[in-house]
């Protein structure tokens, strides 16, 4: 039986994105997926999750498995599958100067702003680290 609360975030989201919902300084925290993030070590309790759960309906389910990744989370780098049930999972990729979040350590998946971001700026990482 899984359970989730997804709480109020100081970002939005418009079609497929997230946007600031207020101006952020540069190196402020953004948005950290730690907070509503499901991590399975095993493939077999991820599928489990997405196919018996209660929480999502199978539509809702099928883009849970879509928008996951895999990531390492731990020293010496064991993979977990990481799964978003809030607004992180609208979260779109960049490069170059568009590119205005970053992470300090990729294993907390902590997200800080790389300059100042005003209200209304879609959020944008870079799958480079």
């Amino acid at each position: 039986n899984y359970n989730a609360q997804v709480p109020s975030l100081p970002i939005q989201t418009k079609q497929r994105g997230m946007f600031a919902a207020r101006d952020f300084e540069r190196d402020e925290l953004v948005y950290s997926f730690m907070a509503n993030g499901l991590f399975f070590l095993e493939l077999s309790k991820f599928e489990a999750f997405v196919r018996n759960s209660n929480l999502l309906p199978a539509y809702d389910a099928c883009l849970l498995a879509q928008w996951s990744f895999a990531q390492k989370l731990t020293r010496p780098g064991r993979y977990y599958i990481c799964s978003s049930l809030d607004e992180g999972a609208f979260f779109n990729s960049g490069w170059g100067g568009r590119v205005n979040v970053y992470m300090e350590d990729s294993r907390d998946l902590k997200y800080y702003a790389a300059r100042n971001i005003a209200e209304g700026e879609e959020i944008i990482y870079s799958l480079r680290g």
